[in-house]
């Protein structure tokens, strides 16, 4: 390095001319002075003679450098603008493999093992599995597997792919060896029908693979994923079983990437607090082992490092993985979802707080800040605000397909129709469209409000608006008097009961369709006292979530039936 230190630029840029296609890429060095007391990181481009020189080095060294974290709010905003064109001109630089050899993967006894013939390891960085003697399916060292390193943990990660039928036993025998604490997955077994991950973990209680024996000892889902501890053990052997924790995203879609980036964060949050000290591997896997397993990786790395450096460097992060794995990062739908996931996390950060300390944060959330004479609920609030999509910006009717939590109408002649009103999804805490959001219906709409009820099969009305506010602008009254009955539309709705309580009253009632003998039990919570200020005036036992008797509703299948609020 020395002949070359003359060729550093103010920048920090070192470029050097080689010819040989193998040395191409780009690698971050750090380069000490003799008395170890001063470091300065250099980003090295090695490129071929006859590659273009300076002036494509220099503007994609622009595309490609560190932000600081200040600037990166108004970075991202920057990206977006003109139909992401600059990010689109990012991701076009980034993507782009370095030219490693990949003969092995390649070979015709190895192609059939990778899920994709496009998808392979490089020779230089491939994990070669041991042979496990006695056992004739564990004797090739192929498999479609590399070491990943971390911001700076070397091999903090092993990306492979979703195992498939045939190499299922190859991956156990991948982890027997690793020995990795924590298995991370990022895809679903099936995506819409299709095959994207061979199911290797029993349902319940042990399974055999090969000479593999797995055991599962516990299972805890959530909305988002589900973390499934697991024994592995090998048949015939005296070495101790090995714990596994196996943490199952699933809300990543079939196409595309999720529509906010708050669950990853969660998720990968999980992540950090079960692995904090990664003496071992953590293995990460979607189906093919590149794009949302790529995705994951960048967003660890480049945490890390904004947390030590205070800069923001995805399009260099991804450039180092992919001379450890190639594809890394797949896409530009992910390039960008991973800036709008560091942006998050920088706006908001961790808001989750633990119950015995909830009181305590409670206060200091409450308290103002001397400088900006706001408390922590309002700084929350307008960080929520600045990620928050713009109502102007909401999917339009025409454009429906693209909002996944919009509830839809089926007509008898089985088209699917978008109610009139905003009414959407929302998720629980362990339950996928745990409840429907909905505006209060209009005199015009209350028939498609009780159909949805209806076909929903919604056990639980919550109804935040008074009796005092029922004027045809802001409310009307959807159902019948007490022991009245009432047509919408086909829909007969029977008053059966009303229970009154100091602050909200319970009613049940019967809705049929005209000429249909099935009739739906629905228990509806009215408020009583207007809201104080935009609240309730004071907590108490009979307004608390518990009153509202959400488990009321008859039904065998709760997750099919949402609430509606």
């Amino acid at each position: 390095m020395t002949n070359y230190s003359t060729d550093v630029g103010l920048d920090g840029c070192l470029s050097i001319p080689c010819t040989e296609s193998s040395h191409t890429g780009l690698y971050q060095l750090v380069a000490v002075n003799p008395a170890g007391r001063a470091e300065r990181q250099v980003t090295l481009f090695v490129r071929k003679e006859e590659q273009p020189t300076q002036e494509t080095t220099e503007n994609n060294q622009v595309l490609l450098s560190p932000v600081p974290v200040l600037d990166f709010e108004e970075y991202v905003a920057s990206g977006h603008a003109n139909d992401n064109a600059i990010f689109q001109e990012q991701f076009d630089v980034v993507d782009e493999d370095p030219d490693h050899p990949m003969t092995i993967g390649t070979d015709p006894d190895a192609i059939l093992l990778n899920r994709f013939a496009n998808i392979t390891v490089y020779d230089d960085n491939r994990i070669v599995l041991m042979p496990i003697d006695g056992n004739s399916d564990c004797q090739r060292d192929y498999i479609n597997a590399c070491y990943i390193d971390g911001y700076k943990h070397r091999k903090k990660f092993i990306a492979t792919q979703g195992p498939l039928v045939n190499t299922v036993v190859d991956f156990w025998r991948l982890v027997w060896q690793e020995r990795p604490p924590t298995i991370v997955m990022l895809t679903d077994v099936k995506e819409k029908k299709k095959v994207k991950c061979y199911k290797y973990w029993p349902d319940s209680g042990t399974r055999s693979f090969g000479p593999f024996r797995v055991t599962i000892t516990e299972q805890q889902r959530l909305v988002d994923y589900t973390t499934r501890n697991l024994l592995l053990e090998l048949k015939g052997r005296s070495e101790r079983a090995l714990s596994v924790t196996q943490l199952h995203y699933m809300a990543w879609p079939e196409h595309g990437v999720p529509t906010e980036p708050t669950s990853l964060l969660a998720f990968h949050r999980r992540l950090k607090k079960l692995h904090q000290f990664p003496k071992r591997p953590i293995l990460v896997h979607c189906s093919a082992g590149v794009g949302r397993t790529g995705t994951l990786i960048t967003i660890d790395c480049v945490l890390e490092q904004l947390l030590k450096e205070r800069l923001v460097d995805v399009a260099g992060t991804i450039k180092l993985l992919r001379t450890q794995r190639m594809k890394m990062v797949q896409n530009l739908e992910q390039f960008i979802f991973i800036h709008d996931a560091i942006l998050e996390e920088l706006v908001c950060g961790e808001t989750q707080i633990d119950a015995s300390g909830f009181t305590a944060a409670m206060d200091d959330l409450s308290q103002q800040h001397i400088l900006t004479n706001t408390t922590g609920f309002e700084k929350q609030f307008k960080a929520l605000s600045k990620l928050s999509p713009k109502p102007q910006n909401k999917p339009r009717k025409s454009n429906w397909r693209k909002n996944r939590n919009s509830v839809f109408l089926q007509s008898l002649d089985g088209r699917a129709t978008e109610l009139e009103n905003e009414v959407v999804f929302v998720n629980g805490y362990k339950q996928k469209k745990a409840f429907i959001v909905a505006q209060s219906p209009s005199h015009s709409s209350a028939r498609d409000f009780w159909k949805m009820v209806y076909d929903m099969k919604c056990g639980v009305i919550v109804n935040l608006n008074t009796l005092e506010e029922i004027t045809e602008e802001v409310f009307h009254q959807y159902w019948p008097d007490e022991s009245g009955v009432m047509k919408v539309g086909e829909f007969l709705v029977d008053s059966l009961q009303v229970e009154q309580l100091p602050s909200f009253c319970i009613r049940s009632f019967s809705v049929v369709p005209e000429k249909v003998s099935n009739r739906l039990a629905v228990f509806s919570h009215n408020c009583v006292r207007p809201p104080s200020q935009g609240r309730p005036s004071k907590y108490s036992r009979s307004t608390s979530p518990a009153g509202l008797r959400m488990d009321s509703a008859p039904t065998s299948n709760p997750s099919s039936t949402p609430s509606l609020r």
